[in-house]
């Protein structure tokens, strides 16, 4: 870490060496052509401004990109690379902004990415510029991250329909990045309330996950066919031809591309599920992580000494380690709907397992936490966490009430804070999306 923390600031200091000269050449002449130096060129601006983004000097790349611009360039590909530069800065600077402003602000970045497509695009540039369009899509991604969020997405549908488009014509394009866009573009659609162009997405990004190259990781193809599964659930909820077409369809390619058990495909289907709220009935709700609990359980039960080879077994569990996961994955969601006796059977029964994977850990973290929290001041007794849940004295008074209530939040927090360390050390971000916001006040 100390070698790279002084290898970056020696690139910031050469660069800042070489900015120098490059100032007191245009000083000196008014132009890129100094006797004391070599040469310079135009083009040299757009290298300098691209190397001030990465040692985050973006008042320098502003300036480099706008005397390139003041001096009639032809749009060619640093004219593109000079666009990004520009996109780059103005989103940046609309760092603070919020609300409409934000939203103008990042439009004005997007309207130069893609400016620098319809370039690439042009019949005297297309296809030999497909490089310029996948760059452009790489920094249509990085401005807009921040607008890739539920109620602000929609206003991306119009510019992000254009990128897709591009990277559909181009010859070059990465499939499993056009299947990352196309299934956000669907989300965007689904944002912004039109299910069925949201469904045609979807399953326009299905049919691609179902064709990847050979060559594409086996990790990264399985992340895209569940992100793909999980996105084709969560349209389930909507009563539409299209929609159902589309839920059907990933269920039975996740159910026949073997990347998990059946159980575990079954399982992992009934969750996603109730998250997403195809299953909308509390009776439902329970019902359905009952008959999954039931499932695992009996598995347990019955195949405790057995070992799979495809699927590792967690020592004396009789479970593989994903469906560990599908029972961690089980007590949240219990708990999450206030389904305490589920929850509690399924915390009980990972509880018993001494190897567990650390995804499970991390994800029974999270239910533990809110499992201690919710129970409070119930007369209940676990299974699981007994030393934590205990029934609350009756008639007791109000500040000993408080007291055992924050202490139990405190044991809350500590389970939250040892799952968020075991969370950073995996480095899946995907698993601290489940957070929950505990009130001061039992």
């Amino acid at each position: 870490m100390q070698a790279g923390i002084v290898g970056e600031a020696r690139a910031k200091e050469e660069f800042s060496k070489g900015y120098s000269l490059l100032k007191k050449s245009l000083q000196a002449q008014g132009s890129l052509t100094n006797s004391q130096f070599e040469i310079l060129t135009p083009e040299i601006l757009v290298l300098c401004a691209e190397t001030a983004i990465k040692n985050g000097k973006f008042d320098v790349a502003h300036d480099c990109s706008e005397l390139f611009f003041l001096r009639d360039p032809p749009q060619d590909q640093f004219f593109c690379r000079a666009l990004f530069i520009r996109a780059q800065v103005q989103a940046f600077n609309s760092g603070s902004a919020t609300g409409q402003d934000a939203v103008n602000r990042l439009e004005v970045s997007i309207g130069h990415i893609l400016h620098s497509i319809e370039i690439a695009l042009s019949p005297s540039k297309f296809p030999r510029y497909n490089f310029i369009i996948y760059n452009a899509s790489v920094h249509y991604w990085n401005v807009t991250r921040r607008m890739m969020r539920a109620g602000a997405c929609q206003y991306l549908c119009d510019s992000m329909q254009v990128v897709v488009s591009a990277l559909e014509k181009s010859e070059e394009r990465s499939k499993s990045w056009l299947c990352r866009y196309q299934l956000r573009l669907a989300q965007c659609f689904d944002d912004k309330g039109d299910s069925k162009r949201a469904a045609q997405c979807a399953l326009a990004a299905h049919d691609i996950v179902q064709k990847l190259p050979e060559e594409t990781p086996k990790i990264e193809s399985a992340a895209l066919q569940r992100q793909v599964r999980d996105f084709g659930i969560y349209m389930g909820r909507v009563k539409d031809g299209d929609c159902g077409k589309l839920s059907n369809s990933v269920l039975a390619s996740w159910k026949s591309a073997g990347i998990v058990s059946e159980v575990c495909a079954n399982i992992e289907s009934i969750v996603q599920q109730c998250k997403s709220g195809a299953i909308a009935e509390p009776a439902k709700i329970q019902s359905a992580l009952e008959d999954a609990l039931s499932q695992l359980l009996d598995k347990k039960n019955a195949t405790s000494q057995s070992q799979d080879d495809d699927a590792p077994t967690a020592r004396g569990s009789g479970l593989s380690s994903s469906e560990l996961d599908c029972l961690a994955q089980i007590s949240f969601e219990a708990v999450r709907h206030k389904l305490m006796s589920v929850a509690d059977k399924a915390l009980a029964a990972i509880d018993r397992v001494k190897q567990r994977p650390p995804t499970a850990d991390v994800v029974v973290g999270y239910a533990k936490a809110l499992f201690v929290v919710e129970t409070f001041g119930q007369s209940y007794a676990p299974q699981h966490c007994a030393h934590i849940v205990k029934a609350v004295p009756p008639q007791l008074p109000q500040t000993k009430y408080r007291a055992l209530g924050l202490a139990r939040r405190l044991e809350a927090i500590k389970m939250l804070e040892r799952a968020l360390l075991t969370c950073q050390r995996l480095r899946k971000p995907d698993l601290l999306q489940a957070r929950y916001r505990f009130d001061a006040r039992p």
